[in-house]
């Protein structure tokens, strides 16, 4: 038996305002490609670029959507997007999103893409850290111990 079917789905059970609760389940590195894939300005915001905020505005409603339906295990499904969008209010949308969040990146999206550039580094990709700062400094060395 493979290892991976002994590890638990971690999830988390959310309150929304009506007092209904929801269970959302961590979203997996594959679902967050996907998602910055679909969505180039979230993978923007967390690489602290600048997005305009008509860019954030129009990919918002859409994004949230799409990481509600992979956070309660329904990526992708047409039915579950169209009830989010249509009755799930903005409130509860943002509720769930936070409770996603808090379970699929604890310390938050700056380190994980840290971390992802430090491997890419690590791998032979160049830094996009400004040069001359100390993020470029950790990164652009070959003989970089930054991971």
């Amino acid at each position: 038996m493979s290892v991976f079917r002994d590890i638990a789905v971690v999830t988390k059970k959310v309150t929304l305002a009506d007092g209904t609760q929801i269970e959302v389940r961590k979203l997996s590195l594959r679902q967050i490609a996907g998602l910055l894939h679909q969505f180039p300005a979230l993978g923007d915001l967390a690489n602290g670029k600048s997005v305009a905020a008509t860019d954030i505005a129009v990919a918002a409603p859409e994004a949230i959507g799409a990481i509600i339906a992979a956070g309660v295990g329904k990526p992708n499904d047409a039915e579950t997007l169209a009830e989010i969008d249509d009755k799930v209010d903005v409130y509860d949308q943002i509720t769930l999103l936070e409770g996603i969040a808090d379970i699929t990146l604890p310390g938050g999206v700056g380190p994980l893409m840290e971390r992802l550039a430090r491997i890419g580094v690590a791998l032979g990709a160049k830094s996009t850290a400004e040069p001359g700062t100390a993020e470029a400094s950790k990164t652009d060395s070959p003989n970089s111990s930054a991971a």
